[in-house]
């Protein structure tokens, strides 16, 4: 059964059984079973502290106001400043 923990270490990435892939950021809250070894260690080494957060409700956590990811913004080339060049003649 997953809990739902807040992850404070090193961005990283695991691969759980079943091949779920997780992406793990600091201060990000994250649903993870509980009697997996790898997730034991993280919370043994206290990357790791669970929360009274329903599994459930894990998901609506991690996307609460102040938690999201910053998106990237492409600028379009036409918008883009230019580069100032001299002439070296």
């Amino acid at each position: 059964m997953d809990k739902c923990y807040v992850y404070e270490g090193p961005i990283s990435s695991v691969t759980l059984p079943g091949g779920r892939d997780v992406m793990l950021h600091p201060g990000q809250s994250v649903a993870l079973p509980a009697e997996n070894p790898y997730v034991a260690t993280l919370a043994a080494r206290g990357h790791l502290t669970e929360t009274p957060v329903s599994v459930k409700g894990a998901a609506l956590h991690a996307n609460a106001p102040g938690t999201e990811t910053p998106a990237r913004v492409k600028t379009p080339k036409s918008q883009a400043p230019k580069e100032e060049t001299q002439d070296v003649r």
